[in-house]
């Protein structure tokens, strides 16, 4: 269980107040400066306040992985993301195995506004605490495969803008031969980590 409750804050006003603020962080030195406010104010953070933290922690990893949402249905975890087949086989490459054999990844129906696949954890037999570190560990190797990416793509930008056409087509060559891929993945990785670039 997650929530902030009367006794530990003093009031239902103030108990407001407190859920208010959280629901408008948008970066952990956000969220680090309410906790530490916190611990000032109200003295030791009760387990259900931490869960709660822990909770806000893991919505600002998933908006960094871009997960548009995140829902309990029955016995699953429904991860919604805007990454299609080809991008995910690209992310799956990176992820820890022992978190990638509890992912099903399948493509989200037409009429699905909440993105374009979902990631399926199945949660019949995990506690809370396993499955906020399954779903953290996702969500960073996630933003991390997304942010080489990008970083890959910021290297070509560069050897694009260079004057010397065989100093950019050299650095491609470079790039293909760190990633060890063949030519087909090559222009896909090369495509996708433009559109993460555009992010």
């Amino acid at each position: 269980t997650a929530f902030i409750s009367d006794d530990w804050v003093g009031s239902t006003e103030q108990k407001m107040i407190e859920y208010k603020r959280l629901a408008d962080v948008k970066n952990q030195t956000e969220l680090n400066y309410i906790v530490s406010e916190w611990k000032d104010r109200f003295s030791r953070i009760p387990a259900e306040v931490e869960n709660l933290i822990k909770l806000i922690n893991l919505r600002l990893l998933a908006t960094d992985a871009m997960v548009s949402v995140v829902r309990e249905a029955g016995n699953a975890i429904r991860i919604y993301t805007p990454f299609k087949m080809y991008e995910w086989n690209i992310l799956k490459s990176s992820l820890n195995r022992d978190i990638l054999r509890r992912v099903k990844f399948i493509i989200a129906p037409k009429a699905c506004n909440d993105g374009k696949s979902i990631l399926l954890i199945n949660n019949q037999y995990i506690d809370f605490k396993e499955m906020f570190n399954i779903l953290s560990n996702l969500f960073y190797d996630i933003k991390k495969t997304i942010n080489k990416y990008k970083l890959y793509m910021c290297t070509l930008r560069f050897a694009c803008r260079s004057a010397c056409t065989a100093t950019s087509l050299l650095t491609l060559v470079v790039i293909r031969k760190l990633w060890s891929v063949t030519l087909t993945q090559f222009v896909r990785r090369l495509l996708w980590a433009g559109q993460c670039a555009c992010l």
